[in-house]
Order: C-alpha cells, then structure tokens, then sequence
C-alpha cells in the first residue's frame, strides 16, 4: 500500500512548521511527497519513514525549503533549494571512506529527473567531532559502481557554527 505522512499537490506558498511525521509498515509511505507544491517551507519539522524516503519531491516542485528538519530521529537537514530528489537516512551504509572518520550522517539522495538538483547542509554537534580536526570535514559521496567514496568539490565546513554544507 501507499501512504504519506505529508502530502502536498498542488499546493504553494504554505509554512509547516514543528510537525513530527511517522510512516511505516507501507510500500512508499514518504514521509513529505511533494507533487506539483511550489514555495513551501518546512521549519523544525521531523520526519521517521519506514520503508521509503524521508522526503520525496518530484521535478514538477520548485521553490521548496528545509530548515532544521530532523530525519530518522538524528540528521538534521536543511536545504537552500531542491527539486525532483529523494532523500532517505542510509541505517546500513557502505564503510566509510578509508582514513577518515564518519560522522554517522549517510543520507541516500536519489536524483529522480535530468533536472534533479540539492542544496543541503548537516549540521553536527561538538560531541560528535571531539576526537576529530573539524576543519577536514567534508560531504562525500560513494560510487556504488566503483565502490569508491569521493569527496564534493564543493562541499565545506563552517566549524563555528557545526554545519558541513554540499556547496551546490
């Protein structure tokens, strides 16, 4: 079956704000599906599903922002902008690159169109890069073909503020 935690078509220009979204126990029960919804914000939202994307967001949506929504109960995403991408919290990712030191954030972000695109940032706490230089910290991404991580060139790191940014 099919279900939704969040489902806007059709519909723009709307604020949701401190939901708490829970989906499971169904084929594509996304935790917000974005259909069509332009402009929309999503602030302090959070987001469990089970068995399909956090966030799912089709070409036809444009405009759309994350801020601080927290994803399987640990990431916390926000976005600039976004369009025709999936986003699902990896709970069995490949090993991490070799030499470095993961954070526990893997995010599988699928591109759903030929004009898919993503902006983000993780935000990470002190605890998280005790044992660590936190200025090396970097978004990669792992090449299942080859079975190789790459960082992004564009990727950074604002070490006052605990964010590492994809830099899109």
């Amino acid at each position: 079956s099919t279900g939704y935690g969040i489902y806007l078509q059709t519909n723009n220009n709307n604020i949701l704000s401190s939901n708490t979204v829970t989906t499971s126990s169904a084929t594509n029960a996304y935790g917000l599906y974005l259909d069509n919804a332009d402009n929309n914000n999503f602030t302090n939202d959070k987001v469990n599903a089970t068995n399909a994307a956090e966030v799912y967001s089709l070409s036809t949506s444009t405009g759309n922002k994350i801020t601080s929504m927290i994803l399987l109960g640990d990431e916390n995403l926000t976005t600039g902008s976004f369009v025709g991408v999936s986003i699902n919290v990896n709970t069995t990712p490949p090993s991490g690159p070799s030499g470095k030191t993961d954070l526990t954030d893997f995010l599988n972000i699928t591109n759903l169109s030929a004009t898919s695109y993503i902006d983000f940032n993780l935000s990470y706490t002190d605890s998280d890069v005790s044992a660590i230089d936190e200025s090396v910290i970097l978004i990669y991404r792992y090449n299942s073909s080859s079975g190789s991580w790459n960082s992004l060139n564009t990727s950074s790191v604002d070490t006052a503020n605990n964010i590492v940014k994809s830099g899109n």
